[in-house]
């Protein structure tokens, strides 16, 4: 119906073209936010992951004497796995190149902590961290 002063309401082509609207809106700002909240997630995974990994790294040699091999193990909660590898460090460059200057008297071991997890399912994240530890006077 029509008055001398215009329209009176919405049509039914109006409303349902706003719905219409309305609910790709709404679409995307749900796959925004759930995005958000995945990539909270992994960050937060990753900064627990590197925090036990910079435990075990600090940890070492201080109980026993640190010494070539493997260890490993998982967190109180099950939730993180990890493994130490302790292997003798070797210099970058080509073999039995001494042109590089690196003399030293004290054997040098390289310690890598492998950290592995599963994120939201299936999905398995790790981070390797590693460190070379300087020990004492090797026998001459």
């Amino acid at each position: 119906m029509r008055t001398a002063r215009g329209h009176r309401g919405f049509t039914l082509m109006e409303i349902l073209v706003a719905f219409v609207v309305l609910g790709a809106a709404v679409g995307v700002l749900y796959r925004t936010f759930s995005a958000g909240l995945r990539n909270v997630d992994a960050v937060a995974g990753y900064s627990e992951a590197i925090a036990v990994a910079e435990a075990k790294l600090t940890g070492l040699g201080l109980e026993q004497p640190l010494q070539e091999g493997d260890e490993s193990g998982t967190t109180e909660d099950r939730r993180f796995s990890w493994q130490i590898a302790v292997r003798p460090y070797i210099p970058p460059g080509p073999p039995g190149d001494e042109s590089s200057g690196f003399i030293s008297p004290h054997q040098l071991l390289r310690a890598t902590v492998t950290v592995t997890w599963n994120e939201r399912g299936d999905q398995k994240r790790r981070i390797d961290i590693s460190t070379v530890r300087l020990l004492g006077k090797t026998p001459v």
